[in-house]
């Protein structure tokens, strides 16, 4: 390192306090500069910028810039949801058919047909939730953003519905830009629900006809085009058969309310109304439809409603027939659905139809089922002293099915004839809370103080002596 040059000496001749003097001011002018060096210092510390990379880093922690994608998210979802169900429930059809593809001609007609059909029916509640979760959907600017996903359409019809129940749809919902609204595009039957849901309930007859509807106290009959001059004609012999189910229900708990029924003409859309199988050769079937159960419930669901389905090209609606027994035996059904945790789940199959037949019989003649010739070949050869097995109440063979619906009936005539007619709706009740076929045993125990051998052996002579 070099160095400069000494301090030159003082100059000769000068006394030692002069010296000091000096001394003690150069002192101060140097104490003096440290200060304002200090200061100097100081203030370019206060003042001195932030590194690039610091100023990024907080300016985007606080505030992130917005993105430039086209978004989804599950809030947006429910967003449109709400609106759409705040339009139903004003009775916008504009405002109800504002989320549909624009464009979409037949997608508009079909949505126009369910709203025109549901501003018919007496709802207590309506409103629209999301089936199943929904992923947040983000795609770049220049694509647009789509996401399919179930809907509920969660509803209870007043004076009919225990619980709110729900249909199920599969939504195409897409957003063309990143301020651009969600628009329906695609509209079907949902695929996927809830675990503890056991059916979408699609379709309804909302979303297939021009409904024309008729209320009565105890019952709301449907009917397309082609089955509205029968239900014109039979809808008061419906609302009789109610008003003879409900009073023998009585004052019991967990009974439904009151009936939707069906008037189906075809019979490809008969088979076929809220997911059902398997009833191409009825004449009438009801299907039971689970509570509507919110994301995230674990718990099992009870039965909340029965849809009840006539098919009017059945003999029952021949010159010299009476539809009524048909209509009480598929209002028993869906009056007795809602007891219990699960409906009928895992019942025998002769608890379940045993009972609808004998309040379909209640008013009316045994005979429709005692005096079948094939019931009475059957009483003769082939009683086995069991009660019937569910294979022989679902034989493809419709004779036997039938013979077989006449002894499921005669175990409830036994139970009503030996024990009275209380104990018949105590026992069925009893089953619907305990839905197996260990819970049906328990229950006849229960009520009737027999065990299922000693039951079966009083019933089969009971049989015997009662059909002839």
């Amino acid at each position: 390192m070099t160095e400069g040059p000494p301090y030159p000496p003082p100059p000769p001749g000068k006394s030692g306090n002069t010296g000091l003097l000096v001394g003690l001011i150069a002192l101060g002018v140097v104490v003096i500069l440290l200060l304002a060096g200090v200061l100097v210092v100081a203030r370019l510390t206060l003042r001195r910028p932030r590194p690039p990379g610091a100023t990024a880093t907080a300016t985007a922690s606080a505030s992130p810039a917005p993105s430039t994608n086209v978004e989804i998210t599950e809030e947006d979802v429910q967003g449109l949801l709400d609106s759409h169900a705040e339009a139903l429930h004003s009775r916008d059809e504009s405002a109800f058919l504002a989320a549909y593809d624009q464009h979409n001609v037949a997608l508009l007609t079909g949505q126009q047909l369910l709203f025109e059909n549901l501003v018919k029916i007496p709802f207590e509640e309506t409103k629209f939730a999301t089936g199943e979760p929904v992923a947040p959907v983000s795609q770049p600017p220049e694509q647009p953003a789509i996401v399919s996903t179930d809907v509920a359409f969660v509803h209870r019809i007043a004076g009919v519905d225990v619980r709110s129940v729900a249909e199920y749809y599969r939504w195409t919902i897409s957003r063309a830009s990143r301020d651009a609204p969600l628009v329906v595009t695609a509209v079907g039957g949902g695929i996927s629900t809830n675990a503890v849901n056991r059916g979408v309930a699609w379709p309804a007859p909302w979303d297939l006809l021009q409904m024309s509807v008729i209320r009565l106290p105890h019952v709301i009959v449907l009917a397309g085009p082609g089955a509205s001059g029968k239900a014109r004609k039979w809808a008061g012999k419906a609302e009789t058969s109610a008003e003879q189910d409900l009073a023998a229900w009585g004052t019991r708990q967990g009974g439904s309310r009151g009936f939707l029924v069906l008037f189906e003409n075809d019979r490809r859309r008969f088979s076929h109304y809220y997911g059902a199988r398997e009833v191409r050769e009825a004449a009438g079937y009801a299907l039971s439809v689970t509570e509507f159960a919110a994301l995230g419930t674990t718990s099992s669901v009870s039965v909340g409603a029965d849809r009840i389905v006539i098919y009017t090209g059945s003999n029952f609606f021949k010159s010299g027939e009476d539809p009524a027994y048909l209509f009480s035996h598929e209002m028993a059904h869906a009056l007795v659905a809602p007891v219990g945790p699960q409906g009928e789940a895992d019942l025998p199959d002769w608890v379940v139809e045993g009972f609808a037949t004998y309040l379909e019989v209640r008013h009316r003649s045994t005979a429709i089922y005692l005096r079948d010739r094939y019931f009475v070949n059957l009483r003769h050869h082939g009683l086995t002293g069991h009660l019937p097995r569910d294979t022989a109440l679902r034989s493809a063979n419709t004779q036997v099915a039938f013979a077989n619906y006449g002894l499921s009936l005669l175990a409830y005539l036994f139970i009503a004839e030996r024990f009275g007619d209380a104990k018949v709706f105590q026992f069925v009740i009893a089953a619907y809370n305990d839905p197996t076929p260990e819970g049906t045993v328990r229950a006849l125990r229960e009520v009737t103080g027999l065990d299922l051998v000693h039951f079966e052996a009083q019933w089969s002579a009971y049989v015997r002596r009662k059909a002839g």
